[in-house]
């Protein structure tokens, strides 16, 4: 229990790093547009909470590894805030939908590759 609570912590926490240096923001919430400036990264993370939503979490994780684009840090917003999402479902949702803690921490990890950031 201790080192889930550690790991929980510690995503929660390089999540908001990540958004509070990059973005300048205080909370790692994706704010979505006016619907008629919706961009790509827009409609990406719409589609990841609904996945969410529908306990999809590895199509979710795949969907958003596949669309992301290094050139553009929206999809890196959407990224951390969807990991950090996931991280506050609670451990029986996890479970049951196949899903670890470790793989948060893994995919958050993988994302910031992609983007050349080191922490």
């Amino acid at each position: 229990m201790l080192k889930k609570d550690y790991l929980m912590d510690m995503i929660d926490d390089r999540g908001r790093l990540l958004t509070k240096i990059l973005f300048h923001k205080e909370t790692t919430d994706y704010v979505v547009p006016e619907e008629n400036s919706f961009g790509e990264a827009d409609h990406l993370h719409i589609q990841l909470i609904e996945l969410l939503q529908q306990g999809e979490i590895n199509g979710a994780e795949n969907r958003l590894l596949e669309s992301i684009n290094p050139q553009d840090r929206r999809y890196l917003e959407a990224a951390i805030d969807f990991y950090v999402r996931l991280n506050r479902l609670d451990d029986d949702f996890l479970e049951e939908h196949q899903y670890s803690r470790e793989e948060i921490k893994e995919g958050l990890e993988m994302v910031e590759k992609k983007y050349g950031i080191s922490i």
